[in-house]
């Protein structure tokens, strides 16, 4: 039995990478280089953009690959993340399209900090906003939730010490089944920040969490 008898989709070949000459890869390389370091949110969380087999890498650190972008043409990009061994799409269009759908990413695809790249209104600033910009913690600490990010759990500030640093987080989304949610705790320790997920069971309140990292001597969850 093959796949039209058991109602499967045909099997959808990965698009191929354009051929381009050396200078044109270059010249891609360069644009998105510049995109980067001019980008207030990837200037902070992006190490280096990587040409390599006809493809642009973008690379967290030496060993965290945020996304990768192919050439379809000289006019036509592709922006995908990796998933379960694989690759999945999140934008296709010229390059700056793709770029810009790297940058405003607010699900944790890439790094779920997409709010700070818009416009700030005379709105309610976004919670990574106000972590950054209030309490001047590092982007790439605000980003490391990111699985939480990815699952689409919004996050909330329950509780605050400006004085000592402390910044309690909890992230929560409601979906079919009831709410899913989790909690921790940003804190400047030896003049640096760190993010350390809390145990439910200590999550009530800042004073929970750090006793119960004391306990643990620091180690998150």
């Amino acid at each position: 039995m093959g796949w039209r008898d058991r109602g499967w989709a045909p099997y959808q070949p990965r698009p191929k990478v354009a051929k381009l000459s050396a200078e044109q890869r270059e010249q891609l390389r360069d644009t998105a280089v510049r995109f980067v370091e001019r980008s207030k949110v990837l200037a902070s969380l992006v190490e280096r953009v990587q040409l390599a087999r006809g493809r642009l890498y973008v690379w967290r650190d030496e060993t965290d690959l945020m996304a990768r972008i192919t050439p379809l043409s000289s006019a036509t990009f592709l922006l995908e993340a990796q998933r379960r061994g694989g690759w999945s799409e999140h934008a296709r269009g010229t390059l700056r399209v793709v770029l810009n759908a790297l940058e405003r990413d607010e699900f944790g695809r890439f790094h779920g900090l997409g709010t700070l790249a818009k416009k700030q209104g005379g709105g309610k600033a976004s919670v990574p906003a106000t972590l950054h910009g209030t309490f001047g913690i590092p982007l790439a600490v605000v980003a490391e939730p990111r699985e939480w990010y990815a699952l689409r759990r919004q996050p909330e500030i329950a509780e605050r010490d400006a004085t000592r640093g402390r910044v309690l987080v909890r992230f929560c989304a409601i979906g079919p089944f009831g709410g899913f949610g989790g909690t921790c705790l940003y804190a400047l320790r030896d003049s640096e920040w760190g993010c350390y997920v809390i145990k439910p069971s200590a999550a009530g309140s800042l004073a929970s969490a750090e006793a119960w990292l004391d306990k643990r001597s620091w180690q998150g969850w």
